[in-house]
């Protein structure tokens, strides 16, 4: 994989990202974001390394109220410590926008990304989360706690190493009380 190079920040705002393949800092990563006023809506980063975890939780951090997609795939971010929560967990709650998350991966989220999901201003059955591959930091009973106690994703599917997955998908009755059906292939 190839180092990016030092690069000036940006004199205009993006409104998506993909980087593939590649190795990256933090402080290279930052300089995508301009500031004061981000307007990132879609993020999509597959086979990165060489950032942090606290690292892509700044960046995570910065663009969290107009990010509208994310997409992790294959991405190494290295915690400091084994108790350092993920970064999507941990800006889980600023995401005001967000639709769709897929993290596909080991080490990108726990239950708690399903907790912590926002209500969503646009159709309540929108929002979807996807994590694949997921191991050790995501238990079936930790996934079901999280969907019983709640959560604002229109739909949730998780998969696990062994290739067992669980899908389950909001219903709103008209009575307007919201419950899970959960479909298991």
């Amino acid at each position: 994989m190839a180092l990016l190079t030092s690069f000036p920040a940006l004199s205009f705002q993006l409104e998506a990202l993909r980087l593939y393949g590649s190795e990256i800092k933090g402080h290279q990563m930052m300089r995508f974001v301009t500031m004061p006023n981000p307007r990132l809506r879609v993020l999509s980063l597959m086979n990165l390394t060489g950032l942090l975890n606290n690292e892509f939780a700044a960046l995570l951090t910065t663009v969290a109220p107009t990010l509208e997609e994310v997409q992790i795939e294959h991405c190494q971010f290295l915690r400091v410590t084994d108790d350092e929560e993920f970064a999507i967990d941990a800006v889980m709650p600023h995401f005001a926008a967000l639709k769709r998350l897929i993290a596909i991966g080991v080490g990108l989220a726990s239950a708690l990304a399903i907790s912590r999901k926002q209500p969503y201003s646009g159709d309540p059955a929108a929002p979807f989360l996807m994590i694949g591959y997921s191991s050790e930091e995501l238990s079936e009973a930790d996934v079901m706690l999280a969907i019983e106690r709640g959560t604002e994703w229109g739909a949730v599917h998780i998969s696990w190493p062994d290739y067992h997955e669980y899908y389950w998908t909001r219903v709103v009755s008209k009575s307007g009380s919201v419950r899970f059906k959960g479909h298991f292939p």
